[in-house]
């Protein structure tokens, strides 16, 4: 499904509507900008139509900002897109062979409730090991990946903090590590592409290399705060070395967040990581 971004206290974009669908238990995906949408969809339904998955997918682009523009992309052969995603073949039900499926819907005719939430948890987080296979069978055929497909880094090679950011701003934090690395400070961007599944693996490698993490949610669960800050201090909840990691809200209802928006950002991990006093919390 592709999901056009609106929040939801109005038409402007930010990532409400699709975060509040993070119980109904389908993958997430985030995307920067237009050809991301259109290759992101493709892989959405190599993903998903795996016997491993069988799960559906969205992909999440930004109102305004994407679905009014226009920008050149390039549009595989579908020769091409023919052979590497072949029309899909229904397949058998996940329900286990001894579950009459006819019972399914009236809580499986006396059997363990709990059961079909376990298949379909574990469905969700197999997304992951498919859609890093994916990116990899991708990249050989059109040449182009984004990341390993749960995260995209930029530019952190030598950084000693990452900001984490996802949707167009991801482009916009872009322009301000360049700027800041060219100034000398150690900061870099995780673009986080599939929030459901978290890319818990990948975060946790990274803790072993940084000292902060500034988390960038262009939504809020009112009252308690950022889905992508909870995720990721969940993620690293039992880890010895846990980078300080700070909430920053930014871009709701449609507020531009600009490059200078970042580098204040940018500037606050670097301080809170060394040790220096911040607010825990920033709406940017």
């Amino acid at each position: 499904m592709a999901v056009v971004h609106r929040g939801y206290k109005g038409m402007q974009p930010d990532h409400s509507d699709l975060m509040s669908q993070q119980w109904t238990g389908w993958g997430h995906q985030y995307v920067e900008h237009a050809q991301e949408i259109l290759d992101s969809l493709l892989m959405a339904y190599k993903v998903a139509e795996d016997a491993r998955v069988r799960i559906p997918i969205a992909v999440g682009y930004d109102g305004y900002v994407l679905s009014y523009t226009a920008e050149p992309v390039e549009i595989p052969d579908q020769g091409d897109v023919d052979k590497w995603l072949p029309p899909y073949k229904p397949m058998p039900s996940v329900l286990p062979d001894e579950v009459d499926p006819s019972t399914f819907s009236r809580g499986w005719g006396g059997g363990d409730p709990q059961m079909p939430w376990k298949i379909h948890h574990e469905a969700v987080l197999k997304i992951e090991e498919v859609l890093k296979e994916t990116m990899d069978s991708f990249e050989k055929t059109f040449g182009r990946r984004y990341g390993n497909g749960m995260i995209e880094p930029y530019k952190m090679e030598d950084a000693e903090c990452a900001i984490i950011a996802m949707g167009t701003i991801a482009g916009t934090c872009k322009a301000a590590v360049d700027k800041m690395q060219a100034e000398g400070k150690k900061v870099g961007l995780i673009k986080l592409r599939s929030f459901i599944p978290f890319p818990v693996n990948d975060f946790q490698a990274w803790t072993k290399k940084l000292d902060g993490f500034a988390v960038v949610d262009r939504s809020i669960c009112p009252g308690k705060g950022g889905p992508v800050f909870g995720k990721l201090r969940d993620s690293l909840y039992d880890l010895e070395k846990k980078p300080v990691t700070l909430q920053f809200h930014a871009g709701l209802g449609g507020k531009e967040v600009r490059v200078h928006d970042f580098e204040m950002i940018g500037d606050k991990i670097l301080k809170a990581a060394k040790g220096g006093t911040v607010e825990q919390v920033t709406w940017v």
